[in-house]
């Protein structure tokens, strides 16, 4: 095997290892309880934990899987545009150029998603917000009198111990996530996804004449993370203010992300310009770096918006 095969397998195993390293905060923290469960009162007064149990629109499953499916045909399909709108380049990678591009735009989104995902955990263990349903899960045994309204109650015991809506299986566990309502990690998630695509969609399509399709695609997503973050609400699973905190986790975890390893990782080489024919247009201009790519680089400069008609 040459060097530069050795070098570009050992970049991709050191990748996969970092990938690794950011997947362990999560299994020790669903493991071992790092972070307890805070277990609040009650004011009886407090009528934003008194409604009915409903299931979700969208289960967590449903979820994960349209938001990292949009994410990855989204990637793919640009990546694979943006190659093909390109002249052959020549480069000295064991991998594909097409393929590094991909697994590096897809590789920068799980990392972030998993900090996200923790950042929403810890939320979630630590502040211990009860959701709008908690008091028809919980049915505590307190005496709700007048003199009882603005009583803060600590000492009380959940008397329901099933649901016609939850498997009996489940049950417990579901009165334990009744008291995770802050920060909503549906709504996190959503715009932690959505904001990833539309930067992304931003930073690699940047020519004139895909301007409408990716304003389409990013009104799209954006639309479905806020259609998500509506049906925590009306689902009676979170409170206004913890789909807000929700969307705003997200949003900052994507913008780190982006910035992390899109904008602040740049080749230190200059690009430079190779008039080519194409289609019988001569003058057309491409741009490219002169340092091939390969699957230890940053994420290569090359844009969409680098093709330009004089």
């Amino acid at each position: 095997m040459d060097p530069t095969a050795k070098r570009d397998i050992l970049k991709v195993l050191l990748d996969l290892f970092c990938y690794f390293i950011f997947l362990i905060p999560l299994w020790v923290y669903n493991l071992l309880d790092v972070v307890p469960l805070t277990m609040n009162g009650f004011f009886c007064s407090d009528i934003t934990i008194r409604f009915p149990y409903r299931n979700s629109t969208l289960s967590s499953t449903l979820l994960f899987v349209s938001g990292c499916g949009f994410m990855l045909i989204t990637v793919l399909v640009v990546e694979t545009l943006l190659f093909r709108r390109r002249c052959p380049m020549v480069h000295n990678s064991f991998f594909h150029p097409l393929v590094c591009n991909i697994y590096r735009a897809v590789g920068y989104a799980i990392v972030g998603g998993c900090i996200n995902q923790f950042l929403t955990d810890i939320g979630k263990q630590s502040v211990g917000r009860m959701r709008p349903h908690f008091f028809d899960l919980c049915q505590p045994d307190v005496n709700c009198t007048d003199a009882n309204q603005f009583l803060y109650i600590t000492d009380y015991k959940c008397m329901r111990t099933s649901h016609p809506q939850i498997p009996q299986h489940n049950f417990h566990e579901r009165m334990l996530d009744a008291r995770k309502s802050f920060p909503s990690g549906h709504a996190s998630f959503a715009f932690y996804m959505a904001l990833y695509v539309v930067m992304y969609l931003e930073y690699r399509m940047t020519s004139q004449r895909t301007r409408l399709a990716r304003h389409l695609v990013q009104t799209g997503v954006i639309a479905w993370a806020v259609w998500i973050c509506c049906s925590r609400v009306f689902d009676f699973k979170h409170r206004f203010s913890d789909v807000l905190a929700g969307c705003l986790l997200g949003t900052l975890v994507a913008m780190g992300t982006v910035y992390a390893f899109f904008m602040s990782v740049q080749k230190t080489i200059p690009p430079k310009s190779i008039d080519v024919e194409s289609n019988g247009d001569v003058g057309r201009t491409l741009r490219h770096a002169t340092t091939p790519i390969n699957a230890g680089s940053s994420l290569t400069n090359l844009k969409d918006g680098d093709v330009s008609d004089h």
